[in-house]
């Protein structure tokens, strides 16, 4: 979005953001600080959403592997 803004806009991201309270590297005219921020919203927002819904891995035939992965993780639990 900040990319299309400069296009569209040139310079709307140095009128919005105070850049000397930044890092001032900036990833195709975006602060870094923005898009780490995103991504780890992104880490964030992802687990909550299999979480809340209950999200369950299968496998190609409709089977839960849930009880696959808690027996994946005894043996490696008890190999440690």
């Amino acid at each position: 979005m900040f990319f299309l803004g400069n296009i569209f806009s040139p310079g709307v991201v140095e009128a919005f953001w105070d850049f000397s309270n930044l890092s001032g590297y900036k990833i195709l005219g975006a602060p870094i600080e923005d898009s780490l921020f995103y991504l780890l919203l992104g880490f964030l927002l992802g687990g909550m959403y299999e979480y809340l819904f209950d999200f369950k891995i299968k496998d190609s035939s409709g089977n839960s592997l849930k009880k696959d992965l808690a027996l994946v993780y005894y043996f490696i639990k008890k190999q440690s």
